[in-house]
């Protein structure tokens, strides 16, 4: 039985219409995802209704603020439907506009390089949730985790549907162990300012991850791309490649001749240990021995 749905879901992004993975679970694959959860004939969305077949639902669950990501519940929470939103994100939701005006202006001296992939249109938000908090609905719980990544304040929903346990992790992982793109992890950590920070938010994309394969689910409903049936070596394959790759960029950055210190920390949050393999050597050509070519700005 395990095996066929493994089939049957690996298959499912070759069909642009919902399918149903378990009694009261739908999935509709698109650009973006759509999840509905159906009993009692009353309905929930989890990212929103991209094919438009789900219908009228009593409340919508979004993970984060990305413009593509709202855009495929809008029409939902226009319709009437409940909208519950990560707390730490609320205001991308119900202020954008007033963020975009600032933007206008920010835009000239802003060094904390975070993603303008947030709506410009408001969205009513009815309730919002962080990590700890629980949601029922008809008689189905909700348990909310805290699962920054590709966003700041993303969370992820647990719920277990039909006896098996069902997580909804937004952006946070794709397919067997990729993530959508590298640019959204721009960020600072504390020890690295935004400028500097390629990639910093993989840290807390590497916790989330641990966080998510904890809670033993038996899928993953990631907010784009198909349904992840083996979430413990999807997690495993994507935290390796996050290593892989990380190393990879430390050992040629010139973070370290900005700041030679922080590298072992940036190396131990990511990596697990300080030291970097195949340290790339610093050029040691200088204004003495410099070629006739060369000319020092």
């Amino acid at each position: 039985m395990a095996f066929c749905l493994a089939i049957i879901i690996t298959l499912l992004p070759c069909c642009r219409q919902s399918v149903r993975i378990t009694e009261h679970l739908d999935y509709a694959p698109g650009d973006v995802n759509g999840v509905r959860i159906r009993k009692d004939g009353r309905s929930l969305l989890i990212y929103g209704d991209p094919l438009n077949e789900f219908g009228n639902a009593e409340m919508i669950l979004f993970t984060h603020f990305r413009r593509d990501i709202v855009w495929a519940g809008s029409d939902a929470v226009k319709g009437g439907s409940l909208s519950v939103v990560p707390a730490r994100e609320k205001v991308f939701f119900t202020s954008c506009d007033s963020l975009w005006e600032d933007l206008y202006t920010s835009r000239f001296h802003e060094y904390n390089c975070q993603t303008t992939r947030f709506p410009f249109i408001p969205l009513r938000a009815d309730r919002d949730v962080r990590g700890g908090d629980t949601l029922v609905w008809n008689d189905i719980l909700f348990r909310v985790l805290d699962t920054p990544g590709y966003t700041r304040g993303a969370v992820t929903y647990l719920a277990e549907i039909d006896g098996r346990n069902v997580a909804f992790t937004g952006d946070l992982i794709l397919g067997d162990g990729k993530i959508p793109d590298l640019y959204s992890f721009q960020d600072s950590t504390g020890e690295i300012s935004g400028y500097h920070g390629y990639a910093a938010r993989l840290v807390k994309l590497v916790s989330s991850l641990e966080l998510v394969g904890a809670q033993k689910p038996d899928i993953i409903i990631p907010a784009r791309g198909p349904v992840i049936t083996n979430p413990e070596v999807s997690i495993r394959t994507l935290i390796s490649r996050i290593r892989r790759l990380y190393s990879n960029y430390l050992s040629i950055s010139a973070y370290r001749w900005y700041y030679p210190g922080r590298v072992d920390i940036l190396s131990e949050k990511i990596l697990g240990r300080v030291q970097v393999e195949d340290m790339m050597p610093s050029a040691t050509l200088t204004g003495k021995d410099a070629l006739p070519w060369y000319i020092h700005i």
